[in-house]
């Protein structure tokens, strides 16, 4: 099948196109079925072609992808003017030769500064550890899928497993047919904890394995001072 040329949206009964095939509403050739339609927005969408408040979104987010470069090199620019000033240079090419020293020396900086300082493993981190939905929360999705999937599962896995361990006793089989669900993952306890975390939302520090607790866990933001108005 061809492209299409400015195609503003392609609106059809499955989740799943590519660039290259554009899926008719109804025909659904490529993944599953579903009850309403989605609308995604082609590349070949202009200006007169999309909404006004996604066009300018558009050229917003293309700013922002060069926005740190774009910065850089003002910034660079910037400070080589200023020492020619300073020391009152009229030569062009002495200013040309100060503003490659600079973008030099910069990136020597910035090459020292991620290879030997490694400053930004710390910044990850503590992004990490500030994030509640890194360490403590849980989001709706997350919720979603440990109450309706993970946790009916985990509770029909148990139950298989015992009549199973019960058939094989019954039938006198070898020991070793039996599989002991608690040494799995799959004790009553570890059910009840994401029933629990599930249903709330949100961990508690003993519900980590103590030797990740201290790791992940950080008390400056737990959960009781959140609430209480401490950030």
């Amino acid at each position: 099948m061809t492209k299409p040329d400015k195609v503003k949206y392609v609106v059809f009964d499955s989740f799943t196109a590519t660039d290259d095939v554009v899926l008719e509403r109804g025909v659904g050739s490529l993944g599953t079925r579903t009850r309403a339609p989605i609308v995604i927005p082609t590349p070949y969408a202009g200006v007169g072609q999309m909404p006004v408040r996604e066009w300018f979104s558009l050229q917003y987010f293309r700013v922002q992808q060069i926005q740190a470069l774009v910065s850089s090199i003002l910034a660079i620019m910037s400070f080589a003017v200023v020492i020619a000033l300073y020391f009152k240079w009229d030569d062009t090419s002495r200013l040309l030769v100060l503003i490659l020293f600079v973008i030099v020396a910069v990136y020597a900086f910035a090459w020292v500064w991620d290879m030997f300082l490694k400053v930004w493993i710390a910044r990850q981190v503590i992004n990490v550890r500030r994030n509640p939905f890194s360490i403590w929360r849980m989001t709706p999705r997350e919720q979603m899928q440990y109450k309706e999937t993970i946790v009916p599962i985990m509770k029909s896995q148990r139950e298989t497993i015992l009549i199973l361990n019960q058939f094989a006793r019954e039938m006198d089989l070898n020991p070793i047919a039996t599989v002991d669900p608690d040494s799995i993952g799959l004790s009553e306890e570890q059910i009840q904890k994401w029933e629990r975390i599930s249903g709330e939302g949100r961990f508690e520090r003993e519900d980590y394995p103590p030797e990740l607790r201290d790791a992940v866990w950080d008390e400056a933001i737990s959960l009781e001072k959140i609430k209480n108005g401490h950030k």
